[in-house]
Parts: C-alpha cells; structure tokens; sequence
C-alpha cells in the first residue's frame, strides 16, 4: 500500500488461509514490507476470535438457506 493512502495511526492486517495468501512468495512479501508482520505459523488455525465472518454471519446464512433448500424439496 503507498505511504499516504491511511491516515495516520496502528493498524492490523488479517488474512484468511488462501493459498495467495499463505504462498512464500506472499509471506515474504510482507515480510519485507511491514515491520510486525505474524507469519502464517503464528496465527492459530480456525480461531473464532480472528475470523468472525467465518463462525457468525456464514453459520447464519448456511442455517437459512439450507432451511430455504429443505422447504423447497417438500413441495
């Protein structure tokens, strides 16, 4: 990211475990460019903590539309 496109102040970067972003190119990549960068390893793995989206809003959704599939099938 070029300097000047945030404002001023801390910021955490968070990634899931996609292949782009768990590739060694990647992670060095952000090695070198961010001064306290966590490397893959040191994020634990299917932490709710660390990825709300995947154990809230798509549990909910799942929940619906597999309601809305069953439903479906019925008639």
């Amino acid at each position: 990211m070029a300097e000047g496109q945030l404002p001023e102040g801390k910021y955490v970067w968070t990634q899931d475990g996609a292949a782009s972003n768990t590739s060694d190119l990647y992670q060095k990549f952000c090695t070198a460019i961010m001064a306290h960068f966590w490397p893959k390893d040191m994020w634990p793995s299917s932490s709710p903590d660390l990825n709300p989206l995947d154990f809230a809003v798509w549990g909910e959704l799942e929940r619906k539309t597999n309601r809305l599939l069953i439903q479906m099938w019925m008639l």
